[in-house]
């Protein structure tokens, strides 16, 4: 369905379907996550899985991440071994129960998604940039909308959890 329209249907399914085609087609036309930084790392997509969740929490149990991967303690503690080595995650005992293990992102893993993020920010600045005040207006609006939305979700799927929303344990 083409973006013209996409703004006429009134079909839920037809425009959830066109607006996850849109992203597909946004991230291939930007380069797919070709850029010459992203493609330097030196890292397994399951470091990079861990490396970005544990940036986006303030640490998590061992058990809770090899959980949220889908993959066996064994398997996640072993790719996490690999990042404390290259000093972009650090483990740490949990202050109420010495048997359970909390990884953490450290400063130098921070920075390294940070500069990730930060390239992926550029490039789509670079297609901003391209628009008038009008175009970026709506985009603001709908990003807004979506954020609000995920916000949402996130929340909702933590309290099912037990989890509060940076994914610490209430």
């Amino acid at each position: 369905m083409a973006i013209s329209e996409m703004d006429k249907s009134n079909n839920r399914h037809e425009l959830v379907e066109a607006i996850l085609n849109q992203q597909k087609t946004i991230f291939q036309v930007m380069g797919g996550g070709a850029s010459p930084e992203w493609l330097g790392i030196d890292l397994t997509m399951p470091q990079l899985k861990i490396m970005f969740l544990l940036n986006a929490h303030l640490g998590m149990r061992m058990g809770e991440l090899a959980e949220v991967l889908g993959k066996n303690l064994s398997t996640t503690t072993g790719v996490v071994d690999r990042l404390v080595e290259h000093g972009l995650v650090a483990r740490e005992e949990h202050p109420d129960d010495r048997r359970v293990v909390i990884a953490k992102i450290t400063e130098r893993g921070k920075r390294l998604c940070d500069s990730l993020l930060q390239i992926s920010q550029q490039e789509a600045m670079g297609v901003l940039d391209s628009l008038n005040l009008e175009e970026l207006q709506i985009v603001y609006k709908g990003l807004e909308t979506f954020f609000r939305a995920a916000v949402s979700k996130a929340t909702e799927k933590a309290r099912a959890s037990g989890r509060n929303f940076c994914g610490n344990p209430d």
